[in-house]
């Protein structure tokens, strides 16, 4: 995460590494081993938790509110209902790759009018991202939402998801 790659964290981090106190947690083996060998510690120094979820704790949409919000988001400016929609989910920071997510969305869409992407999350890169997607929202090919709390709903009116992440190890959204 190259915002939080300060040149202080290396030696913090094989300081925390050092006490018997403190056990290393990471979320993926690949993930653990890559920070072992930045930090130049043993690899046994990490334990590896992978992620999860409760789905029980995720409040399933009722079959309006899918097709509410499916029909709210597939309808362009122009009242012109389009028939796919494509959904990203997914923090605005450099790891994320938020500009080859917005080319994606360019390629696909030139070929293919009848969908409509949707982007839910804020992050760093907030305005830089509303800046160069500028052009994809005009045409009512994207529609860029914010912070929001429905994921779910969103996630059930989708037909896909797009995802295009440097590196993850299990990414959360792809288990929700």
């Amino acid at each position: 995460f190259p915002y939080l790659d300060q040149p202080w964290f290396r030696e913090w981090y094989r300081l925390l590494a050092s006490s018997p106190r403190v056990t290393m947690i990471n979320n993926s083996r690949a993930g653990a081993e890559d920070y072992a060998d930045w930090m130049g510690c043993p690899r046994e120094s990490f334990r590896v938790v992978l992620n999860g979820l409760d789905a029980g704790w995720i409040k399933r949409p009722s079959a309006q509110e899918r097709s509410r919000l499916r029909a709210e988001l597939l309808r362009d400016a122009g009242g012109r209902e389009r028939t796919l929609l494509v959904g990203g989910v997914f923090r605005l920071s450099e790891e994320k790759q938020p500009q080859l997510w917005l080319d994606v969305v360019r390629r696909v869409s030139r070929d293919r009018p009848h969908v409509v992407f949707f982007h839910a999350g804020e992050g760093l890169l907030s305005d830089r991202f509303a800046e160069a997607a500028h052009d994809l929202v005009a045409a009512g090919t994207l529609r860029i939402l914010g912070r929001r709390s429905d994921v779910p709903a969103l996630l059930a009116a989708s037909d896909a998801l797009l995802h295009a992440a440097k590196h993850e190890g299990t990414p959360n959204i792809l288990l929700e």
